[in-house]
């Protein structure tokens, strides 16, 4: 990682924990707060507000306090050491200003001139780079069935064995026993695991089903190939129709992000000592 990439990372992260400590909190009433370390305090409003970010997301709340208490320690030590004083220290603020500040800009041009892509689009930038979809690994069309035990689990395969895949959905489902059902899903070999699942897919035909097999996350899945796709091969559209999609947003956004630079640069002058340039 180059150094510039190494203090924006940094940059960043001061920014991140500048903003959870407990400087920004309102100041609750008497008794009103979940936590306080000297003139900081951290409210129930705002624990209910971590908990439910994206930084915190599938912490509980304890952890979320915890996490609080330790930044705040951090920094009321840091602040009594002089750090907050340090020239290093300003110039970072001021740089994080700057990059969050361009950070919330672009969120908000982005927001107001990109417009969404239609399907005839994605469909035309597939036409014309299906090389750029050219499958680099072996690839699943499955259909995916969850459970949140594994008795369900095997009581669904046995169904399957005596009805058929579709009949046995149906009838679990009926039971609002199926945690999730994901249909005609397309993934790769490398994002199959546990290996028990990618193992027990590889020996199965067209329209067959996997054993029942306990996830990473304690779940327990089912699985029914429709059909493999080999590395080398270039897949049907609709199979990897988000894909397509996603990486045609990103062009669009990129060819959008160098419009706005140029345009300014124009408004804005740019003067480059060329003699100081090393």
């Amino acid at each position: 990682m180059h150094l510039s990439q190494i203090k924006i990372l940094f940059i960043l992260i001061l920014s991140s924990f500048l903003l959870s400590c407990g400087n920004d909190e309102v100041k609750p009433k008497k008794k009103d707060y979940v936590v306080k370390i000297g003139n900081s305090f951290l409210t129930k409003e705002s624990v209910s507000n971590y908990a439910g970010s994206k930084k915190y997301s599938g912490k509980y709340v304890d952890e979320v306090i915890n996490d609080w208490i330790e930044k705040e320690l951090l920094f009321s030590v840091a602040k009594e050491e002089g750090i907050t004083k340090e020239g290093d220290y300003k110039s970072l603020i001021e740089q994080s200003k700057k990059e969050l500040a361009s950070a919330l800009y672009l969120e908000k041009y982005f927001e107001n001139n990109l417009k969404p892509v239609t399907e005839s689009e994605v469909q035309g930038y597939f036409g014309l780079n299906q090389e750029q979809f050219r499958l680099k690994d072996n690839a699943y069309f499955l259909n995916v069935v969850r459970f949140d035990n594994m008795n369900d689990a095997e009581e669904f395969r046995e169904e399957v064995i005596n009805s058929s895949w579709i009949r046995a959905v149906t009838k679990f489902s009926n039971k609002n026993k199926i945690l999730n059902y994901d249909k005609d899903f397309f993934i790769y070999e490398h994002q199959l695991s546990p290996l028990k699942l990618l193992r027990s897919i590889e020996a199965l035909k067209d329209e067959e089903f996997s054993l029942s097999v306990k996830t990473n996350e304690g779940d327990y899945i089912v699985a029914q190939l429709i059909s493999r796709l080999l590395a080398g091969e270039i897949p049907d559209f609709e199979l990897v129709k988000n894909d397509v999609e996603n990486r045609y947003y990103a062009q669009k956004k990129k060819e959008l992000y160098k419009k706005l630079i140029s345009e300014l640069s124009e408004k804005y002058e740019i003067v480059i000592n060329k003699e100081k340039v090393r």
